[in-house]
């Protein structure tokens, strides 16, 4: 359910996230590579998880953590200029926000993962188009800290946290398994993609009545199978 006070959450964080995104857009000055400012690119995503984090999680002690990791993702992130990519590419931030959704459809609190999810949207949308650049180390980590401390903010200890893990799914799985470069785009990806998908939307919702034992079970069988559904990838079984 969304009431009015996460409407507010979600337009606060959507405007800043779509702030964040213009100024990454200038910053990279795609006609003029060369004067790109370091200290933007490439900390557009960390800055985007740590607005979240502390729009979404402000009224709460349990945030401080998600703060903490937030703020260091965003301090190391180097360039995102890098040659290493997410096995996925473009489409990371996207995935990143179908977890947030699957999140929030799950957590009793909610306005975390709406406002990780509206600082996230911006940049997602930009990064769409064709002659956008692949997310490398430093994006995948900010994302993926950004699922993570929604989910553990929002919800108050319950067993939804343990079943978040498998909520950033192919996130994580997909570049641990392929290694960090991007795939081309066929079969193999878009097997990828709807895997992730299907568990991110689905599992956290499925266990978020369970106890732990049942959600941590849960999580471990499905982040099996999706390991290897990307080692079926890699080998080449799945046709890229």
């Amino acid at each position: 359910m969304v009431d009015q006070y996460q409407l507010v959450v979600g337009a606060i964080a959507l405007a800043v996230g779509g702030l964040l995104a213009a100024v990454d857009l200038w910053a990279r000055g795609l006609d003029r590579p060369g004067r790109v400012p370091v200290a933007i690119v490439g900390r557009a995503w960390a800055l985007a998880g740590v607005a979240g984090a502390l729009i979404g999680g402000w009224s709460t002690p349990r945030a401080v953590p998600w703060w903490i990791a937030a703020t260091v993702v965003a301090v190391m992130a180097p360039t995102d200029r890098m040659p290493a990519a997410h096995p996925l590419g473009r489409v990371v931030p996207s995935l990143a926000v179908a977890s947030l959704v699957g999140i929030w459809a799950a957590v009793p609190d909610t306005e975390p993962a709406v406002a990780a999810a509206c600082a996230l949207v911006p940049l997602a949308a930009s990064r769409l188009r064709r002659d956008a650049p692949a997310v490398g180390g430093a994006g995948t980590a900010a994302v993926v800290v950004a699922a993570l401390g929604a989910a553990w903010v929002g919800s108050a200890g319950r067993a939804t946290a343990v079943a978040a893990l498998a909520a950033v799914a192919m996130l994580v799985i997909a570049p641990a398994v392929l290694g960090w470069r991007e795939l081309p785009h066929g079969r193999g990806r878009t097997v990828l993609v709807c895997a992730h998908l299907g568990v991110a939307l689905v599992l956290p919702r499925a266990v978020m009545e369970r106890d732990a034992v049942v959600a941590l079970t849960a999580t471990a069988v499905v982040s099996v199978a999706l390991v290897g559904v990307a080692v079926l990838v890699r080998r080449g079984l799945v046709e890229r």
